[in-house]
């Protein structure tokens, strides 16, 4: 596997995204496939090594960032954070792929209330051409409010409304009124926008759902994706938080489902070559380097719309 290379930009809210490329196995040159990792609520860019080591084994680019307004390397504070911003950062991200003119083929890979957030962006954006998701957020309400053990939608509509910027714990972490305000206000909310959104799809999506996932009700799920605009494949004992047998068959299902509906890698789940332990350490390795040196540099004071460290696209990061 290749070493991660480190990459920025600029949103259209003037924060700095940070992330990382990395080049798939296999022949230099020709077109290369490319996956957009979208990372989950309250986790960053590196909970996804091994499944982006999945994919560059197999023959795909992968670009992992860090959401603002969130934990991680990019910008912001994450009691600001809000899902329409963590859309339009996917969107600034495919964006920036996009306009390198390095890849003809752009697929989106994220999971839990991240995949809520791709579904959306995949519905907006006709330059994604496949989503794949683990464990699909479909009622972001019903999730939230069995995770923290509170429904902090239900303390914000029975309140008189005024404390926008009360602070409230959740399992991601500290999250403001604002959020709340931010997801009743666009549909984030419940299964009825979800719905919405997967019925503006017109690329294919699949969902890789668990049998016992204790924060997503699998009913719910098929209601959602069962009824012919996706796929759906269920791991029957699989957690919300897969367990490592659970992830490698799920990686294994989309990297080959990938393969199947956009005709690039391996089409068949027998042919997924999975990342070997070693090259993973030397993954983690590069990839704590790598936050070492960003730890101490700044927000990259340049235009929305910057890059640099993407190929063919700005050069490459300065961090000492």
């Amino acid at each position: 596997m290749t070493e991660p290379v480190p990459f920025e930009l600029v949103n259209r809210r003037g924060q700095t995204v940070r992330g990382v490329y990395q080049r798939g196995d296999g022949p230099s040159g020709g077109e290369r496939p490319l996956v957009v990792m979208s990372t989950a609520f309250g986790q960053t860019f590196r909970k996804y090594l091994s499944a982006a080591a999945f994919f560059s084994r197999n023959g795909w680019d992968v670009v992992r960032y860090d959401i603002t307004n969130h934990p991680g390397l990019s910008d912001g504070n994450p009691v600001d954070m809000r899902l329409t911003w963590m859309c339009e950062d996917l969107m600034d991200v495919v964006d920036a792929c996009a306009a390198t003119e390095e890849w003809p083929t752009v697929a989106v890979f994220a999971a839990s209330l991240g995949a809520r957030v791709a579904l959306r962006a995949t519905a907006e954006d006709p330059r994604i051409r496949a989503l794949a998701m683990v464990a699909c957020v479909v009622d972001a309400r019903a999730t939230m409010a069995v995770a923290n053990g509170i429904d902090w939608f239900e303390v914000w509509l029975d309140s008189d409304r005024t404390e926008v910027d009360a602070v409230r714990e959740t399992y991601g972490g500290p999250m403001s009124a604002r959020c709340v305000i931010d997801m009743l206000e666009h549909g984030w909310d419940g299964i009825e926008g979800t719905r919405a959104d997967l019925e503006r799809i017109g690329v294919p999506v699949l969902d890789v759902a668990g049998g016992c996932d204790e924060w997503v009700a699998l009913e719910d799920v098929r209601g959602v994706f069962g009824a012919g605009k996706a796929e759906l494949v269920v791991i029957d004992d699989a957690v919300h938080d897969l367990a490592m047998g659970d992830a490698r068959m799920a990686m294994a299902t989309i990297v080959s489902w990938f393969g199947r509906v956009l005709d690039v890698g391996p089409a068949l789940e027998t042919d997924v070559v999975e990342p070997a332990l070693g090259a993973l350490a030397r993954q983690n390795r590069a990839e704590r380097h790598i936050e070492k040196q960003w730890a101490t540099h700044g927000s990259w004071d340049a235009a929305p719309g910057s890059v640099r460290g993407l190929p063919t696209h700005g050069g490459a990061v300065p961090l000492r």
